[in-house]
């Protein structure tokens, strides 16, 4: 178990609140062609608006909201480890007929045959066991079930790649990154033994004009280094992140950066 799947860290660390997610969100909102993952998963459901919905990692609910928004009047649950990161989702639920619960997607507390539909957005890859989620969705789904999964490919994010790299060679310190575990391009392997599935995959892209709004991305992470960094390590990190950011947008004056993932729809 490392800082990207130990629940202790995950909740005390990047989801403690929102913030992180919130940054991340919008800098990924930059990207261009715009993919809306609340708007693909809508389409995906399109014909499925009275099922109901288990959300797990459910972060802060937007992803149930916007389907409550959109015509879907089934019950919808969304669970998470992070009770922090649920409040903005948990402010609404009372006006949005939604419920929010402190669980484990590994141990989920339903019983066999609960929903129509599985949405696991950006989330497996903090599971330690993504057998066992699996398992559980599959347990909790009803016969014809869906299971909406959105995932990072491994070509996601070359620059952010590449200046991690960079960091470890200078320093020795090493981000915890869990997109070779579970992503686009192994996720067969996972769906497999349960479900059919298909799969559609984007890529979209973001001019890097200044070195700001990637190092604010960058920040974010700070709490996923295999250990604790102290207040002067981080600060060498951040300038040298922005020092090989400079040196490539000096070397390429199109520099860009790609977010490159999946939606999958598994069917039992």
């Amino acid at each position: 178990m490392n800082v990207q799947t130990d629940p202790k860290k995950l909740v005390t660390g990047q989801y403690k609140d929102t913030k992180p997610l919130n940054i991340r969100q919008a800098y990924n909102d930059q990207f261009k062609p715009r993919i809306d993952l609340d708007e693909e998963i809508r389409k995906v459901l399109q014909n499925d608006k009275t099922g109901d919905i288990l959300d797990i990692g459910c972060g802060n609910g937007n992803t149930l909201i916007y389907l409550r928004k959109n015509g879907f009047s089934g019950k919808m649950i969304g669970i998470d480890i992070s009770d922090g990161i649920m409040q903005p989702g948990k402010k609404v639920a009372s006006e949005c007929h939604l419920e929010f619960q402190n669980a484990s997607a590994d141990n989920l507390p339903f019983g066999e045959n609960t929903f129509d539909i599985v949405i696991a957005r950006h989330m497996l890859y903090h599971m330690p066991d993504v057998a066992k989620v699996m398992q559980e969705v599959k347990r909790v789904l009803k016969p014809g079930g869906k299971f909406i999964i959105t995932l990072n490919s491994m070509d996601n994010k070359p620059i952010f790649n590449h200046i991690i790299q960079k960091i470890k060679e200078k320093f020795g310190f090493v981000i915890v990154r869990n997109a070779n575990v579970i992503n686009t391009e192994n996720i067969q392997r996972f769906l497999a033994p349960h479900f059919s599935f298909s799969v559609y995959e984007f890529r979209t892209s973001y001019p890097i004009e200044s070195t700001s709004p990637f190092i604010e991305y960058f920040k974010t992470y700070q709490t996923t280094f295999e250990r604790e960094l102290t207040e002067s390590e981080w600060r060498d990190v951040l300038t040298e992140a922005e020092r090989e950011l400079s040196s490539l947008m000096a070397k390429d004056s199109n520099l860009h950066e790609y977010n490159v993932g999946s939606v999958i729809t598994a069917n039992l």
